[in-house]
């Protein structure tokens, strides 16, 4: 197969794949917004908080419970639920705050600050924007939707070179064996010279002992 057809094969997988988890990820949303409702209780450790401000208050004592590690983040910890969702929290060291971590079909992160009603209304907004993310994993859904569209149609169009660089392809491979053949023949080339000059030193040496021995 031409390595612009692996190219493109490559490219098609990969956006196949992108697909497939955006379609999972979408699934996951949608099944979470089923799930929300407004403020009605926080269960934490068990026990189910109904009024609001009492709910922010031992929230907030639960959470100071938590410790803090040297680590850049600690493990998430189960606290208790709320709105259908499994509430988890966790120290940053990195930005030195307690998160949190609304757990459904998919996690929804957010960061917890100081006041008891504040806490809640904080872990509310980022449910509320739900049908945002909605929209915006749509979004990308369809842009790799199109994505994978264009991929298949490049996959079938002709690459216009293909003869040229077949031809440039073979032409270079009998470039490199004309260059390998003139080095095999360079090194005979300098072999038989090498031996040469040897026979005609030895000559040259027999020629003066000869020579010699006839002045004796």
């Amino acid at each position: 197969m031409e390595p612009y057809r692996e190219e493109k094969l490559e490219k098609y997988d990969q956006t196949t794949l992108e697909n497939m988890g955006e379609n999972e990820k979408q699934v996951g949303v949608k099944a979470d917004k089923e799930t929300v409702s407004k403020f009605t209780s926080l269960t934490l450790n068990g026990k189910k908080y109904t009024d609001k401000k009492q709910a922010g208050e031992f929230l907030i004592n639960r959470i100071k419970g938590i410790k803090k590690l040297d680590d850049f983040r600690s493990e998430e910890v189960k606290i208790g639920e709320y709105r259908n969702f499994d509430l988890f929290a966790y120290y940053d060291s990195f930005s030195n705050q307690y998160k949190f971590n609304l757990k459904g079909e998919e996690n929804y992160y957010g960061e917890f600050g100081t006041d008891e009603i504040g806490n809640i209304t904080r872990m509310d907004n980022v449910l509320d924007r739900m049908p945002e993310r909605l929209e915006q994993t749509l979004g990308k859904l369809k842009d790799t939707e199109n994505q994978l569209e264009t991929a298949k149609l490049e996959i079938k169009k002709k690459f216009p070179q293909a003869e040229l660089l077949k031809e440039k392809t073979l032409r270079l491979a009998e470039v490199n064996n004309l260059l390998d053949m003139g080095q095999y023949c360079f090194q005979e080339l300098s072999l038989y010279l090498q031996q040469g000059l040897k026979k005609t030193r030895k000559a040259e040496n027999l020629n003066g002992i000869t020579e010699g021995m006839q002045m004796i």
